[in-house]
């Protein structure tokens, strides 16, 4: 008997068998790895456990893996959330609102140094010098901008430039060196000696950021935009960071192994797309039946098509010829036997509409440290209490923002500017000409009356000094402002007018209470006979 020969696979079967026995093998290598995983998991915390709905990804989408913060935001991935990020605040008006909220808040009218030297004539040449470099540099419109980069961005530089000004380095600026023309290096380089990166050896490269072992910055990598600023040049500088450098960092960092700022808006992308997709939905919902008039309802349709046949046609919005009917104001429709008019009624938006947008722009809202009613400037649905204690709260960030803004950019600024007016001898040299001290621009004041009295309650009661609230409800400084007040009551007098006299006022203005007399004292009510 002749053998029958087999005919030899054809390529494509040896490819559906070859990729039948891999998923085999990503199917058990699963398997292994949650039976792994279930064992490590020893202890008694339940959300240590893996189920089907929460399973850790792996490298590639780097969820669920526990690793550095620089290895979350790597250079292509903050690039990544750059884009989105600034998508957002160029298009969608409640990204640009929640950023251009923050930015007012935190910058507001300026930050204002005080100087705190022994020598008050020496404090205000010194503030002088600083107001008069502010106004020259652009500072207000520069500090804006750097927060605002910093917010969308996730971080932003400031450079102080050799004839006085100042430079704003956006973040697609400071990149690693070979990084331009669309290329990005994700992955830190350690700088060797004699290579084209232009760091000290032994420093790491990381996103355009140079750290030593350790991890402090020493210094930024500077790339430009080239012609029309669609990209970057492939050639960087070398800008110094720190007490050394005239290069100012502003980083919006989550976690201590971060190299990167991360975007404020990085966790809520999201929501702004499912925000932004339900309202167009809502509206194209909206659109299609309100361009639906009326419906005639007939029990005779061969009827009522045949009288359709007589209407004029005219061209739609494609330039198409489509059968129209005439609607004017008051007109009177006359039907068919057996024919009714029905009115199209939309159904979008539903009830429920505002209640849902205003949850997501809530949730939105809360990672950013921002209440319902600022997010939509809508106090409609809110008390005077629930919106000073929804403003309390958000100040507790909007405070912190202020601080890191004063400790990482304002006070070497400060300390900049100060040590060049010494060196052109705008200032004489003082051993305690660095000392100095930050005021914010004030709180916003929901009810003036309501605060104020408690503000005056609070000093009254010892719980507050005056600076304090001076400082929180004008942003000003309590001695300047007490200087003018006695400078304006000075000239009410020579010009005899008569300071008015509030009942019950305190400390904070109005005439001052008559003493109550200690028992015992001559003149005292009921004294001893």
């Amino acid at each position: 008997m002749s053998k029958t020969k087999r005919r030899p696979a054809t390529a494509g079967e040896i490819k559906a068998k070859a990729e039948q026995a891999e998923a085999l093998l990503r199917l058990e290598r699963a398997t292994l790895e949650r039976k792994h995983l279930r064992r490590l998991a020893l202890g008694d915390y339940r959300s240590a456990k893996q189920s089907r709905l929460r399973q850790g990804g792996g490298a590639a989408g780097g969820e669920g893996k526990t690793a550095s913060g620089a290895w979350h935001l790597d250079a292509q991935t903050a690039r990544l959330l750059r884009r989105d990020a600034q998508r957002l605040a160029r298009n969608n008006p409640l990204g640009r609102a929640l950023i251009g909220r923050l930015v007012d808040f935190v910058i507001g009218r300026g930050h204002s140094p005080q100087a705190t030297t022994a020598s008050k004539t020496w404090n205000d040449q010194a503030e002088r010098v600083w107001a008069e470099w502010a106004e020259g540099a652009g500072l207000d419109e520069a500090l804006e901008l750097l927060y605002r980069g910093a917010l969308v961005d996730g971080d932003c530089a400031l450079l102080m430039l050799d004839d006085g000004g100042v430079q704003v380095i956006e973040a697609d600026q400071i990149t690693t060196p070979g990084s331009g023309g669309g290329t990005v290096i994700s992955k830190a380089v350690v700088v060797k000696a004699g290579d084209k990166t232009g760091g000290e050896p032994g420093n790491v490269i990381n996103a355009g950021v140079e750290m030593t072992p350790t991890g402090t910055v020493v210094a930024i990598h500077v790339a430009e935009w080239e012609g029309d600023g669609s990209k970057l040049s492939a050639t960087t500088r070398r800008i110094l960071c720190g007490a050394d450098g005239p290069a100012l960092l502003l980083r919006r960092r989550t976690r201590a192994s971060q190299v990167r700022g991360e975007p404020l808006l990085a966790a809520t992308v999201d929501t702004f797309e499912h925000l932004e997709r339900y309202t167009e939905a809502v509206v194209v919902a909206a659109r299609m039946a309100a361009c639906s008039g009326a419906a005639i309802k007939t029990e005779y349709p061969a009827m009522t098509q045949a009288s359709m046949l007589g209407v004029t046609s005219e061209p739609n919005s494609r330039g198409q010829q489509q059968r129209a009917l005439t609607w004017e104001p008051g007109m009177v429709w006359h039907l068919r036997p057996g024919e009714s008019l029905e009115q199209v009624r939309p159904e979008q938006p539903t009830g429920e509409f505002s209640d849902f947008v205003r949850t997501l722009i809530r949730i939105a809202g809360t990672d950013s440290g921002l209440p319902l009613e600022v997010c939509l400037l809508d106090f409609s649905q809110a008390n005077f209490h629930s919106s000073r204690s929804a403003m309390g709260v958000m100040y507790r960030f909007v405070e912190r923002e202020q601080k890191r803004l004063q400790r990482d950019v304002l006070a070497p600024l400060y300390r900049w500017v100060m040590r060049r007016a010494v060196a052109g001898g705008q200032l004489l040299a003082s051993v305690q000409q660095l000392r100095h001290r930050w005021m914010a621009p004030g709180r916003p004041v929901l009810d003036p009356q309501a605060e104020v009295a408690a503000a005056m309650a609070a000093v009254d009661g010892n719980l507050r000094t005056k600076e304090d609230v001076v400082a929180e409800m004008s942003g000003a400084d309590f001695a300047t402002v007490a200087e003018r007040r006695a400078a304006e009551r000075k000239l009410e007098e020579s010009l005899g007018i008569q300071p008015p006299t509030t009942p019950g006022a305190g400390v904070l203005g109005g005439a001052p209470a008559a003493p109550v007399p200690a028992a015992g004292d001559a003149g005292a009510a009921g004294g001893a006979a």
